[in-house]
């Protein structure tokens, strides 16, 4: 079998063995919140060693590649054309992996938000109108708010107990992530982009970025703000996250000679 044989071999080996544990981790996760009657503490801590065991595989792909495989690339006569393009592929399922970590987070804490949100509205009384007694349909929320019947359209304020509130504290931030992952793959890749360039990066794949994370937040916060009120002012939450960037920018050339354009919102 030949080096670019084996190397395709090892990528397959190493996607598929973060997929299972991903997918073990889980189901593992759901299972826990049920197992400790929806208390969602020991699942955050379990998922800090579900984190390390998926970023060493994702470490692995590189460190195997400057350990062994490039040495063995060179040593079968590819040229160095190719050895750059195959390099580009474990960098490539090295990204994707990434990625695919971050989205399995965010699938087990929101999920575990909106068991934990039905199972609020499951044991708490104040869930049917007072008017004609239907079911309401009740978002997830941890102030009190006005809900429509869709019944008889009578306005009745509900007010989250203590579970609904905790749905949100756990889960927020996995919420408004999922509603946001195009937008957030996006910033993902733009990033990407402008690292690959490296220093000075043009200034249009600094703009790409600039605006992929600009989108991102609005998105993000848009929908966290729905959660947490406290965030409605959302082009000024969007501005006080990208500052920082800001400052780093102040070390990019071509940033700097164009006058640091910042977007305008």
């Amino acid at each position: 079998m030949r080096a670019h044989e084996r190397w395709a071999a090892f990528l397959e080996q190493i996607g598929d063995r973060h997929d299972q544990v991903c997918k073990d981790a889980e189901q593992g996760a759901r299972e826990a919140l049920l197992a400790t009657d929806f208390d969602p503490t020991p699942i955050g801590i379990a998922w800090m060693a579900v984190t390390d065991r998926l970023k060493e595989l994702e470490r692995r792909i590189i460190d195997t590649w400057h350990e062994k495989v490039e040495a063995t690339f060179e040593s079968e006569g590819y040229d160095q054309a190719t050895q750059i393009a195959e390099r580009r592929k474990g960098e490539d399922l090295a990204f994707n992996l990434e990625n695919a970590r971050e989205a399995s987070e965010m699938r087990v804490f929101a999920s575990g938000a909106r068991e934990l949100h039905a199972r609020a509205l499951a044991t708490q009384k104040a869930k049917n109108c007072p008017s004609c007694g239907a079911v309401l349909q009740i978002p997830i929320t941890y102030n009190a708010i006005n809900v429509t019947c869709a019944h008889c359209r009578s306005v009745v304020t509900f007010e989250p107990g203590t579970t609904a509130r905790m749905a949100v504290a756990f889960g927020s931030h996995a919420l408004a992530w999922e509603a946001a992952q195009p937008e957030w793959l996006v910033m993902r890749q733009a990033e990407r982009a402008m690292r690959d360039a490296r220093s000075p990066a043009p200034l249009a794949l600094l703009k790409s970025y600039e605006r992929a994370q600009i989108a991102y937040w609005f998105k993000y916060i848009g929908t966290r703000s729905y959660l947490e009120p406290v965030l409605g002012d959302v082009p000024h939450e969007v501005r006080s996250r990208m500052e920082f960037w800001y400052r780093t920018m102040d070390s990019e050339e071509e940033w700097r000679r164009a006058g640091a354009p910042r977007e305008r919102f």
